[in-house]
């Protein structure tokens, strides 16, 4: 399992994978969101895991027995909004 702790928009896996865990730690005020992508390269397709990015938040993304959610092609988070937050994503 691997970590990746994300400031900003970007590719945390170019390949297929899962993901595991969100962990999400506002810092300022203002709204913000989160979208976690199966894509390999952009913003765009099926959604895997999408959340306000509020508050700190934690989310378990398995099926219970451990296996994640499934990212056929890739994974990419986008950020956005007026909070920075601090989003931890567990994959593989």
């Amino acid at each position: 399992m691997h970590t990746s702790v994300n400031t900003a928009s970007g590719v945390v896996k170019a390949a297929s994978g899962q993901i595991y865990h969100v962990h999400i730690t506002k810092v300022g005020t203002g709204a913000s969101s989160v979208t976690v992508y199966d894509n390999p390269t952009a913003a765009a397709g099926n959604i895997l895991w999408q959340g306000d990015g509020l508050n700190s938040q934690d989310f378990d993304c398995t099926n219970g027995s451990g296996t994640g959610t499934t990212a056929a092609t890739g994974i990419y988070i986008a950020l956005a909004g007026t909070t920075n937050s601090t989003v931890v994503l567990s994959y593989d």
